[in-house]
């Protein structure tokens, strides 16, 4: 009763933050909360409502302090031409895609596992209608508001801990000492995590292997020492957070991040590579073990190596030629029975292709795929102009959006989907952030290179026999001078400039 209450007490407290003070902040905070959405004790609805939760309405009143603030804070959406242009492909073929799949009930009877079980119309436009475009709307509302280097901080403390509490929440319910065992690390981190925490825990694996450099690339936006020295820290709790989840997929792609950042920029962290491997095999040799599942030699078991995902891929890519330009909708691994099929030719029953590419391209065709490549390549190649750039704001904004849309990217070869969901939310916050401070450090740097050109408010006269030397007024504006020979007190008509 009491964590209930404190609950509410919070999310109240954020919207009524968000109406008096500020809307930005009530967010980033919001989104810290998402660490523990997913969790068994939180609540999912309100007096038998589905969907009244304690996210969804803070997320709604939070979005009345915005429209609130529309009026005094007078942003518009300045975003690049381009990023707009691929942004609005991106949303209209999900659109289509969720569209497709609305307009085919056939879906609510058609073989399912029972944890993907969909038992109305209503909750299919619940899932897969509202909260596909309820998760990136935190991105589009921080991509307007996160103007300035006081509200950038906000975004990046509030995404940050919302990783740190859920590596904190791995790590409290996966004993360290499972990283001794690759075996028994698997089968605890696949029998208690989701149950626990609430992520299944090749999310956690994804989130974590770019969250952990994500708080190494942040530090620069904080000049306290100490800040930095628990930014370091968290690096080593969220790397400690990823190797209990027992991931392969996240175990490579932290490796591959933290070889291209340091690539990029951090040269010196080259050197501490061999050191990192010695310990990761002398005090974690779970990890190695799990790393090697399946290459014994020349037995090596391709099926173990892939978790059987080599004898599902080609079922989806064959599926893909009857359709390749627009693909079958959205959920076509099931709609289409393709699920069914590989299931019983294979013994495999698989929820997803367990390939976010083969699925946007099963499911969109080729018209889905060139909008979402283009998308990921600007965000990516955005992201590390700006992360080699010295400046403290532009280097964190793009190591942020390069860390975790890079480690997603990567990750999408083995499981995860390109339609938007919680777990995504960081990613595209902090996408939201480096094309927000690219965008007015972009104008910043135009403006100081025009020259500057003198108006008419700022033009002041020379000096002349029988005229007073100009002064500046309260309002920083220079008054006309006075002709001489009017007697003293005499007022001078001012006209309007």
């Amino acid at each position: 009763m009491i964590r209930y209450t404190a609950l509410w007490l919070f999310v109240f407290g954020l919207i009524w933050y968000a109406w008096k003070r500020d809307w930005v902040r009530s967010l980033c905070a919001l989104v810290a909360m998402l660490a523990v959405l997913e969790r068994p004790d939180m609540p999912k609805e309100i007096f038998g409502i589905n969907g009244l939760n304690p996210f969804n309405l803070g997320f709604l009143g939070i979005c009345g302090g915005w429209l609130a603030a529309r009026r005094r804070e007078t942003n518009t959406w300045d975003v690049p031409p381009i990023m707009t242009a691929l942004l609005v492909l991106y949303l209209l073929v999900t659109t289509v895609s969720t569209a497709r799949l609305l307009l085919d009930p056939s879906y609510l009877v058609i073989y399912q596992r029972p944890d993907f079980l969909v038992s109305s119309m209503r909750e299919l436009i619940t899932d897969y209608g509202v909260n596909t475009f309820k998760w990136l709307l935190p991105a589009l509302l921080l991509i307007q508001g996160c103007r300035g280097e006081e509200r950038s901080r906000w975004v990046v403390m509030g995404v940050l801990a919302m990783y740190a509490v859920l590596a904190i929440l791995v790590i409290k319910q996966m004993p360290l000492g499972y990283l001794l065992d690759g075996e028994a690390l698997q089968q605890r981190a696949a029998n208690i995590l989701q149950r626990r925490v609430g992520y299944h825990r090749v999310d956690l694996a994804t989130m974590f292997s770019g969250a952990a450099w994500a708080m190494l690339a942040a530090r620069p936006l904080f000049s306290d020492r100490r800040i930095q020295l628990g930014l370091a820290g968290l690096f080593g709790i969220t790397t400690i957070a990823l190797a209990l989840t027992g991931g392969r997929t996240g175990y490579a792609t932290w490796c591959v991040v933290g070889l291209a950042m340091s690539m990029l920029k951090w040269r010196k962290y080259l050197l501490l590579a061999p050191v990192a491997l010695a310990v990761v095999l002398v005090a974690a040799p779970g990890i190695s073990q799990r790393m090697l599942q399946g290459i014994q030699g020349s037995n090596t078991d391709k099926h173990l190596i892939t978790s059987g995902r080599n004898v599902i891929w080609p079922f989806v890519i064959d599926k893909i030629r009857e359709r390749p330009i627009a693909g079958f909708g959205r959920q076509a691994w099931v709609r289409t029975n393709l699920r069914l099929q590989a299931a019983l030719n294979t013994g495999e029953n698989f929820g997803h292709p367990h390939n976010a590419y083969l699925e946007f391209a099963l499911d969109n065709g080729l018209i889905g795929i060139s909008v979402l490549l283009p998308l990921l390549l600007y965000v990516l190649w955005t992201a590390q102009r700006l992360f080699r750039d010295p400046d403290p704001l532009r280097s964190a904004a793009g190591g942020l959006a390069f860390a975790m849309t890079f480690s997603y990217a990567i990750a999408a070869f083995g499981a995860q989907t390109f339609y938007p969901r919680e777990g995504t939310v960081g990613m595209w916050c902090f996408i939201a952030l480096a094309i927000r401070v690219a965008r007015d450090t972009s104008r910043a740097t135009a403006s100081a290179a025009v020259p500057a050109k003198a108006s008419m408010g700022s033009f002041r006269p020379s000096a002349r026999p029988g005229w007073r030397q100009p002064s500046t007024g309260a309002a920083g504006q220079v008054p006309r001078p006075r002709p001489a020979g009017l007697r003293p007190g005499a007022r001078v008509r001012q006209w309007p400039r």
